[in-house]
């Protein structure tokens, strides 16, 4: 794990070529996402209309279906020698951009600046926002979730997002480096600071975290969990921020997270890395835990909860696409506050007197039908106001 700090924030290392590598090494992938995702969903999802993207009725999916497939074997059956040579020519071309790009990454991380200029923190205040947009590629925003692809939810994306208008805004599963780009573009005007493509490897995905932000930075950090499964890069971002860009220290604390969900003891050690973590930090601050914890454990030794309902995430999406009766609607995301004292004993480096969690509210993303075709996401997004910040 590398750290910027005790720097003013027009010292953060700008995005250079690493986002240009890692942009072409997307460009590059690109149909291999699109014929994936088209034959994994086209041949493989479950044939109910309220789950087609753009046909009316059975009957032309299933036509559409039919056509796809047979236009795939012919293709196949008469140029499959040169389709061969061009996939294998073009997957190592976007092999090696992307390990050019990650090469020349700076501390696990590409920042790019906005077009905003830094905000002043108003009256001790800041809002902060967390939100898990399902941006799959290839066919995996079906598969693990049951939202269409980000690409027809943008827009009404970006229009939440803006209406929230959020000082702070963790987003998670923005796996698609095109999904990172079109929020930049879309964004860039009301922001400071983007931080993207946090912990990616070479041959695995990257965490999928983003961090974005419209206060001036004192410290950024990413910090990859121990227990990470080789081929998903997860792990949690520290950022720190100034109630002024001329302000030399911090006032408040960011982690913003996506745990995993394979395994719940594997979850609780990860929780437990991040609290570690904040033993070592210099500034005492508050802090907060902004993101999708995929944990139904009691975490109120750690935290105080900003969301008291039952329900932040759901897998009801889900479960109409892999047919898992089993699966249940889970409580996993949050913006808590950290607490000083642990029942071991241990202080942190926190702050929690005098600081109030107000107007915590969701984000929906979706309605109680579950429709596919217009939930934004299978998870809502909350927004906390952090009060009680000074200097």
């Amino acid at each position: 794990m590398d750290a910027i700090d005790d720097l003013p924030s027009d010292n953060f290392p700008t995005a250079g070529y690493d986002w240009t590598f890692l942009k072409r090494s997307s460009d590059l992938a690109e149909p291999f996402c699109w014929a994936y995702g088209l034959l994994r969903y086209r041949l493989f999802a479950p044939l109910d209309a309220n789950k087609f993207d753009n046909s009316t009725s059975k009957v032309i999916e299933v036509a559409k279906r039919l056509f796809i497939l047979a236009t795939a074997a012919i293709t196949v059956a008469f140029t499959g020698t040169p389709i061969y040579i061009a996939s294998v020519a073009l997957g190592i071309s976007c092999k090696i951009f992307r390990i050019l790009g990650v090469a020349l990454q700076k501390n696990q991380f590409t920042h790019i600046k906005g077009g905003a200029a830094e905000k002043n923190l108003e009256e001790g205040k800041a809002s902060v926002m967390t939100w898990n947009l399902c941006g799959h590629s290839g066919g995996l925003h079906y598969v693990d979730n049951g939202v269409i692809h980000w690409s027809s939810r943008l827009d009404q994306l970006v229009e939440k997002i803006k209406i929230e208008n959020p000082d702070i805004l963790v987003l998670q599963e923005i796996y698609d480096t095109r999904f990172a780009e079109k929020l930049i573009e879309k964004l860039s005007g009301e922001y400071a600071h983007f931080f993207t493509h946090l912990g990616i490897n070479t041959w695995g995905a990257a965490g999928g975290c983003m961090i974005i932000t419209k206060l001036a930075c004192h410290s950024f950090t990413h910090t990859d969990f121990e227990n990470n499964d080789p081929l998903v890069n997860q792990g949690f971002e520290t950022l720190e921020i100034k109630a002024s860009p001329n302000d030399a220290k911090p006032c408040l604390r960011i982690i913003g997270t996506h745990i995993t969900k394979n395994d719940p003891k594997e979850s609780m050690e990860q929780v437990a890395q991040i609290v570690d973590s904040l033993k070592s930090k210099i500034h005492t601050l508050p802090t907060v835990l902004a993101g999708n914890i995929n944990n139904e454990a009691d975490l109120s030794k750690y935290l105080y909860h900003s969301n008291r309902w039952e329900v932040t995430s759901t897998d009801g999406l889900t479960n109409q696409w892999i047919n898992d009766p089993g699966k249940k609607h889970v409580m996993s995301d949050f913006v808590s506050l950290f607490k000083r004292n642990l029942p071991c004993g241990t202080s942190l480096p926190v702050t929690e007197r005098k600081i109030r969690m107000l107007d915590c509210h969701l984000i929906e993303a979706f309605d109680k039908e579950l429709n596919t075709k217009t939930a934004l996401s299978n998870h809502h997004g909350i927004i906390t106001l952090i009060d009680g910040l000074t200097k």
